[in-house]
């Protein structure tokens, strides 16, 4: 079931909830995806600013950040659902506004858990350029039956991270 089609009351029965309790909770479908956004998030919190903290180097931050969107990457359900809605917010221009908080989130948490240890993350610019290349990454390697090995991955990302830091 793809974002635009799924209904509240989809989710709430594939979720194991009423469709009463879901409304007692969401308003609507953009609701339920940034919850699980926040969670997802949430879960993470500190994992990648822990990781951050150990390295001595801009070298090895950007080696250690490289693998972390590696496993981003591959977080097949969650890769699924960003693109899923951005390419709702893309086909109702309406909704504008939620790309906007999208954003706003994802930029939050890379300024939290990176910014301290990669300073050029904290430009928007950067971060939109690494996001592109995330989103590109993961959709090819979701959609290709023979993607590149995450040690090309690897080397891809750590090539931008190294470009966008300057």
């Amino acid at each position: 079931m793809d974002f635009e089609q799924a209904r509240l009351e989809d989710i709430a029965r594939l979720a194991g909830k009423t469709r009463g309790a879901f409304y007692a909770n969401f308003k609507d479908k953009e609701e339920v995806f940034f919850a699980i956004l926040e969670a997802s998030l949430e879960e993470d919190r500190g994992v990648l600013h822990d990781t951050l903290k150990h390295c001595t180097s801009m070298k090895q931050r950007l080696q250690a950040f490289s693998k972390y969107l590696i496993e981003v990457i591959h977080d097949r359900e969650l890769i699924m659902l960003h693109i899923e809605f951005k390419t709702y917010a893309i086909r109702n221009p309406k909704r504008k506004q939620l790309a906007g908080l999208l954003t706003k989130m994802i930029d939050q948490y890379v300024a939290r858990e990176a910014g301290e240890f990669i300073p050029a993350l904290q430009s928007g610019d950067a971060r939109s350029v690494v996001s592109g290349v995330i989103d590109g990454l993961a959709l090819n390697v979701l959609f290709d039956p023979d993607p590149p090995s995450d040690a090309v991955l690897e080397q891809v990302i750590f090539a931008v991270l190294q470009q966008v830091a300057g």
